[in-house]
């Protein structure tokens, strides 16, 4: 085991943002694509399955049958409990501290294109001086949230862990405020973009096109058989 691991959280078909602009049985072949993207990009980060250790939520009760490969793989499962994306994000954080790490990264679902770079510098600032690092989403909360394990006791049940969320862009400005009130050492990444409707599908095959992201190749054959 390292001292430290980048946890992906997997997309679901619940995410009422994208309900709003996907029939359910596209928005269920959608989330598996997305799903196949992440943790290929997460394997992809330098020093993975090496000097980092990698590892994917799942809801509590979920077959496992078809994470399988990922535990071959080297991943670690994280059993999620929590009703709301809040309490999974700190059920996240809190079960892998108690498994030992010193530093955790926690990636943001339905972010297939990340560029691989975002997830690297996280984890360089969590080792060089910062205890917090986050990534602001233009069209939602954050895609990385990184901690130490002492600023995560730090902030305990302070207005930041009860409303650190991936989707929710009123509370973000709020969040990153009291992070500095706090006088926590907090790196922020770049704004990326969380993909919730056929415009954002359309920028992620531009991106990957241009180059700026991860090529996300699930997730691009998928927007091709539908737009």
């Amino acid at each position: 085991m390292n001292s430290e691991i980048i946890v992906g959280f997997l997309s679901n078909d619940k995410d009422p943002a994208q309900l709003n602009h996907f029939e359910q049985s596209k928005l269920h072949s959608l989330c598996r694509h997305i799903n196949r993207d992440l943790p290929i990009l997460i394997t992809k980060v330098q020093g993975a399955r090496k000097t980092v250790d990698v590892g994917l939520v799942i809801a509590s009760g979920e077959d496992l049958d078809p994470y399988k490969p990922y535990l071959s793989a080297g991943f670690i499962l994280f059993h999620s409990h929590g009703k709301t994306e809040t309490e999974r994000i700190k059920e996240g954080f809190q079960e892998a501290f108690d498994k030992g790490y010193h530093a955790v990264v926690l990636l943001s679902h339905s972010v297939p294109n990340l560029p691989r770079n975002y997830i690297e510098t996280a984890l360089n600032n969590l080792r060089n001086g910062s205890s917090m690092v986050v990534g602001p989403l233009i069209n939602g909360g954050f895609y990385i949230i990184g901690l130490t394990k002492e600023t995560f006791n730090k902030l305990g049940t302070t207005h930041v862990m009860r409303n650190l969320c991936f989707c929710d862009k009123q509370e973000r400005e709020k969040i990153i405020s009291e992070i500095k009130t706090l006088g926590i050492n907090c790196f922020l990444l770049p704004e990326w973009y969380i993909v919730k409707t056929p415009e954002d599908l359309k920028k992620v095959c531009q991106d990957c096109a241009d180059g700026t992201s991860w090529n996300a190749r699930w997730t691009r054959r998928f927007t091709h058989e539908i737009l």
